[in-house]
Formats: C-alpha cells, sequence, structure tokens
C-alpha cells in the first residue's frame, strides 16, 4: 500500500517543469493525461525519460476516456 505526503497538481508545461525541477528526484509516481497536457505533452514525457534525476520515476498515462469513465462510477455509488 502506497501513502503520499504530499501531491502536485500541474496544468501548463511551465508548471510541470518547474514541479519536477523542485521536487522531481523525490517524487513516487507521475500520473499524465497525456491527451489533455497541452500539444507537446510528449515533450514532457520524453524530458522525464532522458533526465538522470527523473528517469526512475515510473509514470502512468492516461487519456481523459478513463477519467469520465471513473467520474462516472463515483456517482453511480
Amino acid at each position: 500500500m502506497f501513502f503520499f505526503k504530499k501531491v502536485t497538481t500541474a496544468w501548463s508545461e511551465m508548471q510541470i517543469v518547474n514541479a519536477l525541477n523542485s521536487d522531481g528526484p523525490h517524487t513516487d509516481i507521475i500520473l499524465a493525461e497525456v491527451n489533455l497536457l497541452m500539444a507537446n505533452g510528449a515533450e514532457i514525457l520524453r524530458y522525464i525519460m532522458h533526465n538522470k534525476d527523473l528517469q526512475h520515476i515510473p509514470v502512468i498515462r492516461g487519456v481523459k476516456f478513463y477519467r469520465d469513465a471513473v467520474q462516472r462510477l463515483g456517482r453511480s455509488t
């Protein structure tokens, strides 16, 4: 079971890069909704993969469909 002490959200490329640069090495996991990031969301993923301080962090990529499905399931309970 995982317990996270801190959760950081970012909505723009600048926020993502700033968060990764400040908290990156201490990050446990990255959840990324690639389709909603921005036109260059793949660049952020490439940045993570090529940064030696970040490349050990697991990245779980999602798409909007899954978020919508989870929200619908949450409302039906």
